[in-house]
């Protein structure tokens, strides 16, 4: 009889036990649940049609995103895990990046897998593609590194960006808790980039220090913004982000939606875009819209209005025009203007130049209109090439102001690539002080020498 108790008394004992288990995983399995908010359907916002009508035009060549995955990063919010909705708000930014030619990078701090590495850069520097950036952020899987190493990120960053060309943002996206001093390597990388680098912050979490310190990290950059991730998680308000970070405006004079540089009649709204003789001036407000570059006036009175007199001023001249630039053989100190280009009263093809402050090679925005006028004539006739010739000033060494005029070359080069023209059209040379084009004597005119000057070759 005592033992047919004891029995029953074990029987119990399991029973109960086996109970309490299955009573404890739904617990877990609910905390899981969570921390872990299921990824909500994102239809990212097209910006593509804002380039295609010049609305905007790509500003940065480069970007790379800096990821917190330290400990804080596996607590709560906005009803999930932090690192997920940092992940998230990633992913939606990927997904609305319009086609630009971009290098792209993805790096994270206090990986909790492998506390020996402060920061490991999973995906680039290399050629961006939202493809295989989605897979470097997938496999970022899990946070809790005992310690936030987001200065030894931003310190490894500057060997990611340094083979790079042209301008650069760096994202950084995390909660702002428990940090290092980054202050002092965000000074760092910004001093080693100089204008060429803006740094935005995207704060995932609540914490006031976190946002004071994402915050000063942002204005170190000078060009950069902090944002709350909660602001930008709406596909209106990540468009916005990413136009913000990645794209700047183009000015549209007329208020039409198509930016100046893509209008046919830019100072006329709404227009049809038709442009049938293709001289950039539309049919809407051309006056000749079947001749490039022609006007109703007959300045030699010879009966041939200037609408379509090849030597407007010289009477009765033959009207053989071989570049169809509008000036006559007759007339035309530049017989051979290429395809499309705007000339001057001799008949010659409009370049002007690029003018550049002391010890800078930055091309100013007001250069771009004339550059992309260029850049429009030399993709329509590819067999063109132009020579970009960068010079300086005698302030300097000889040495250094080879490099310098090189920079300044380099930099208008990387405008036109930017604008879809062919490298193998774009020669680039610098020559320094050796070409001055006014005296060096005194600082005016001297500045006048710090330029790049454009010399067309058919080959």
């Amino acid at each position: 009889m005592q033992r047919y108790y004891v029995k029953i008394f074990f029987a119990v004992m399991i029973g109960s036990l086996l109970t309490g288990c299955a009573a404890k995983k739904p617990d877990q399995v609910i905390q899981q649940e969570q921390n872990q908010k299921p990824q909500t359907e994102f239809e990212p916002i097209d910006l593509n049609p804002k380039l295609e009508k010049c609305q905007y035009v790509q500003k940065v060549d480069n970007f790379l995103v800096i990821l917190d995955v330290s400990h804080s990063m596996t607590l709560p919010y906005m009803e999930q895990e932090k690192l997920s909705f940092a992940k998230e708000i990633i992913r939606r930014m990927n997904l609305t990046i319009p086609d630009l030619n971009l290098t792209g990078g993805l790096r994270i701090f206090s990986p909790g897998w492998d506390s020996s590495k402060e920061t490991v850069l999973v995906y680039g520097m290399k050629k961006y593609t939202p493809e295989e950036f989605e897979e470097g952020l997938k496999a970022v899987k899990r946070p809790g590194g005992s310690k936030t190493h987001m200065a030894a990120a931003i310190d490894a960053a500057r060997d990611d960006l340094k083979p790079t060309k042209g301008d650069i943002a760096v994202i950084i996206v995390g909660d702002g808790e428990g940090m290092d001093n980054p202050l002092f390597t965000a000074e760092n990388l910004k001093r080693q980039f100089g204008e060429k680098l803006c740094i935005y912050t995207v704060l995932t979490g609540d914490s006031p220090r976190g946002k004071s310190l994402m915050g000063e990290v942002a204005r170190i950059g000078q060009c950069g913004f902090s944002f709350n991730a909660v602001d930008i998680e709406s596909a209106e308000n990540m468009a916005d982000f990413v136009i913000n970070v990645f794209l700047t405006k183009i000015p549209d004079r007329d208020n039409d939606g198509f930016g100046d540089i893509c209008d046919n009649c830019p100072d006329v709204p709404n227009p049809d875009q038709a442009d049938s003789d293709n001289d950039t001036i539309g049919d809407a407000c051309d006056n000749c819209p079947d001749i490039s570059n022609a006007d109703q006036a007959d300045s030699d009175n010879d009966t041939v209005g200037d609408v379509c007199d090849n030597c407007p001023n010289t009477a009765n001249a033959d009207q053989a025009d071989s570049d169809n630039d509008t000036f006559g053989d007759a007339c035309d100190e530049c017989p051979g203007t290429p395809k499309g280009a705007k000339v001057d009263e001799r008949g010659c093809w409009i370049l002007g130049r690029v003018q550049f402050d002391l010890d800078k090679w930055y091309v100013k925005p007001k250069y771009y209109s004339m550059l992309d006028e260029i850049g429009r004539v030399l993709k329509i006739n590819p067999g063109l090439k132009m020579e970009i010739q960068g010079h300086t000033c005698n302030i300097w060494t000889e040495e250094y102001n080879i490099k310098l005029s090189f920079l300044r070359a380099r930099s208008v080069e990387s405008h036109f690539l930017k604008k879809g023209v062919p490298a193998k059209q774009l020669m680039v040379k610098g020559f320094g002080l050796t070409s001055p084009t006014v005296s060096n004597e005194t600082e005016d005119p001297k500045y006048l020498n710090r330029r790049v000057e454009f010399r067309p070759v058919v080959e």
